[in-house]
């Protein structure tokens, strides 16, 4: 994936760090009753690792197989892309995979785009 940002972004996936501490996120935890801590692990980010806030913060991806929308990770997605969070990612993506079929679902901004 990352040759198609032409080696100016980088893309990791279950990348849990901010700097050197573990990335987390406020008012996440609780949103299902296995998620206890706001510790979070996008699926897949596409980012300037060393760099802080939107402009280096473009895509976070969460991807689910056989399963309609997952509560926790809207929230996640809506929180990461608000535009005053912590991390301001300038877009969210949300696809689900169902055998052949697959839906995406975009955030920006905060909110789940139409």
């Amino acid at each position: 994936m990352e040759r198609h940002f032409c080696g100016a972004w980088n893309v990791d996936c279950e990348y849990d760090r901010d700097g050197h501490v573990r990335k987390t996120l406020e008012r996440i935890a609780g949103c299902s009753p296995q998620k206890k801590t706001d510790a979070i692990l996008p699926d897949i980010i596409v980012h300037h690792r060393k760099g802080e806030g939107r402009f280096h913060n473009l895509l976070v991806v969460e991807i689910k197989k056989d399963a309609t929308e997952d509560a926790c990770d809207r929230k996640k997605l809506e929180l990461l892309t608000h535009p005053g969070s912590q991390y301001a990612y300038q877009l969210g993506l949300y696809i689900d995979i169902d055998g052949g079929k697959y839906t995406c679902t975009w955030f920006q901004d905060g909110e789940r785009q139409e």
